[in-house]
């Protein structure tokens, strides 16, 4: 490794750099713009119009053309990508995927990119491309990303501060050997992510395989009636839900943040965002409503089933809290010969998530209605079957989630690792060998 004195960066959380290296705003090596607003009458069929590349297209930093729309509008060249534009993701209802990215490889592409997404051209997109994957892009994200606010601007992205290495020959250098280092832990985050989506299939099935045929194997079968169910045990009966409990759907003030409050004494706003993927449980709230906003919901107690009626929609969780709930939830009470915790198993079985994909086919926006939960069918064994069944599923599926638990820790030190490698060289903290060369 080569030596180089070094230079405040002016920048405090960075500290030093090269004394060859600059610190530039975004805006001063390369430009950027919004892309392409259309109307739902631009959408047209397949290659019968233009690609437009979406915040869906960027998958693990790369290009995906699996979830295609295309548009048959007027569109400026300056709207069209080219073989090394980034492209990120500028505004999404998920905080996540703000600023997530991707270089344009292909010199052939013909495409442009949506209205909710940003291009950057400059001179050297593979170096920048690892500055936007870098703790430091990360730190910006934070500074400007808000509990309500899902939007990376143009002028918060451009007028952010990076540190820039001035010799393009070391640019290239850098890029290749993160390249290189990148591939090999992205390989190890690959099997990590793989073993992980294995194991929750593993969990579906085996909650759809418990509370379809039972822990006990030899009892004989009967058909349901229901084609997505299947055959039940004999002792079982297939029943709409809207027959077994109550359900209710949550309840909006509009507009929400004239009610949204910071005060911890105020009411607990119980949003999609609360949830924990994979939990069965919601125990805190980011946010609070003021009791007026409350007034105009719907308050919810602890033990309460809430099932997801829109975004992500069909996913259960029991509340551990009192609270609101918006109208992207639905909430179950009164329950007639079934326990509540073995409800919340078979609104995860692939049965319902089926019957409920089937019931939200058509609408404009895809969500679910109290009428389309309501008149799904789950599989309703005596309840003494669904108290051994509750205490089975939990306990099995406690190990498993603990082996999901382990992986994904093990996942999220590997992403940590690169993100820190990244950062190193891209702010100089240590340089790659062949940069002696370039002094």
């Amino acid at each position: 490794m080569m030596t180089e004195q070094m230079k405040p960066s002016g920048i405090a959380w960075i500290g030093d750099i090269p004394a060859s290296w600059d610190v530039v705003r975004i805006k001063d090596i390369g430009t950027y713009r919004n892309g392409l607003t259309y109307a739902p009458e631009d959408v047209t069929e397949d290659d019968n119009g233009t690609l437009v590349l979406r915040s869906s297209n960027i998958q693990n930093g790369k290009i995906s053309y699996d979830d295609k729309v295309y548009v048959k509008c007027s569109i400026s060249t300056e709207l069209m990508v080219k073989k090394g534009d980034i492209i990120i993701c500028s505004r999404n209802g998920s905080r996540e995927l703000i600023g997530k990215n991707a270089i344009v490889e292909d010199s052939g592409l013909t495409c442009s990119f949506g209205a909710f997404m940003m291009v950057y051209r400059c001179s050297c997109p593979r170096y920048i491309y690892y500055i936007l994957n870098s703790e430091v892009f990360s730190y910006y994200l934070g500074t400007f990303l808000t509990s309500t606010i899902n939007q990376l601007t143009g002028s918060n992205f451009g007028n952010m501060k990076i540190v820039f290495c001035t010799n393009c020959n070391e640019q290239r250098a850098i890029a290749d050997y993160l390249d290189s280092q990148c591939a090999k832990i992205d390989s190890i985050a690959a099997d990590l992510k793989k073993q992980i989506e294995l194991l929750q299939k593993y969990k579906k099935s085996l909650i759809t395989e418990t509370v379809t045929k039972g822990l006990d194997k030899s009892v004989p079968m009967k058909d349901s009636g229901i084609e997505w169910i299947g055959e039940i045990p004999c002792t079982w009966n297939a029943k709409k839900i809207k027959y077994i409990c109550n359900l209710v759907r949550g309840g909006s003030p509009r507009p929400i943040d004239n009610f949204l409050s910071n005060d911890d004494n105020d009411v607990n706003w119980i949003r999609i965002g609360d949830t924990e993927k994979g939990l069965k449980y919601i125990n805190s709230t980011l946010l609070k409503v003021t009791n007026l906003g409350a007034s105009r919901s719907r308050i919810v107690l602890p033990g309460t089933l809430l099932l997801t009626n829109s975004m992500s929609f069909g996913q259960p969780y029991i509340l551990n809290i009192t609270g609101c709930i918006h109208d992207g939830w639905l909430a179950f009470s009164d329950y007639q010969n079934v326990e509540k915790e073995y409800l919340y198993y078979t609104l995860m079985a692939y049965y319902s998530i089926k019957q409920f994909e089937w019931a939200a086919i058509g609408a404009v926006v895809e969500n679910l209605s109290v009428d389309k939960v309501g008149n799904s069918y789950i599989a309703v064994p005596p309840l003494n079957v669904q108290t051994q069944i509750v205490s089975f599923l939990d306990e099995k599926l406690r190990q498993i989630e603990n082996v999901i638990e382990m992986k994904q820790t093990q996942l999220d030190q590997i992403n940590g690792h690169k993100k820190s490698l990244i950062y190193e060289y891209v702010t100089g903290k240590k340089r790659v060998k062949e940069a002696a060369q370039w002094q």
